[in-house]
Order: C-alpha cells, then structure tokens, then sequence
C-alpha cells in the first residue's frame, strides 16, 4: 500500500513538473517572432555580461520576404530528402512505402556496377 502511494505521489510530482516546463513554450503571437542575437565585443574569455551586446528584432512571419525564404527553405528540403531517399533502393523503400505516393520517381534497379580486369 505504501509502495503504491510513493508511486502515485512521484507520478503527480513528475506530471506537475512537467506541466509547468510545457507553459513556457507558448508562442503568444503566432505571425511574428523575436530573433535575440548576441555578440561577444571582448576577445578576454572571462567577459562579463556588459560585455555582451544583445539585440532583439521583430520579424514578421506573414510578409512576402520571409513566405519567399520559406518558400526557397521547403524548396531546398524537399530536394536534399529526395537526394538522400533516392541514394539506394534499399533506403527509399525503408524511408517510403509507396514513394510515387509523394512523387518520388524510384531509381532503376541495378546491381551496381564492378571492374572484372585485374590491376
């Protein structure tokens, strides 16, 4: 009895915890978001805070500049994961069960290629 309740009051200690880290992972306002960018001006490795220069801007998430970024961004991903699944049969056919679903054209099967000369 005593044993269950240990577990019962370190599951709801470990809930509780858990519940209060998740709320400070709220993004209030979802079209923009705050950049902080810091740079060290001291070449001393013991710097100090007022050494440090901090800056914070504001970036809009809906303008045309930063929709063209991700735009160019998911360009660029969706290439390097059609890179990296197309490398061998073996990866796209683990990563992807039906690749044509996502418009990926499957590689022709092969098995490779070797040199029978000896050198």
């Amino acid at each position: 009895m005593i044993k269950f309740k240990k577990k019962s009051i370190v599951a709801i200690a470990l809930s509780l915890c858990m519940a209060v880290s998740m709320c400070g992972c709220k993004n209030k306002d979802k079209d923009t978001t705050e950049i902080s960018t810091e740079a060290n001006l001291s070449t001393d490795t013991d710097a100090t805070t007022e050494d440090m220069v901090t800056e914070t801007v504001q970036v809009d998430l809906t303008s045309p500049e930063a929709l063209a970024e991700q735009q160019k961004f998911d360009e660029w991903l969706w290439e390097a994961f059609e890179s990296n699944v197309t490398s061998d049969t073996i990866t796209l056919h683990y990563t992807l069960a039906h690749p044509e679903n996502y418009g990926v054209t499957a590689p022709e099967v092969t098995y490779g290629d070797t040199d029978l000369s000896e050198e």
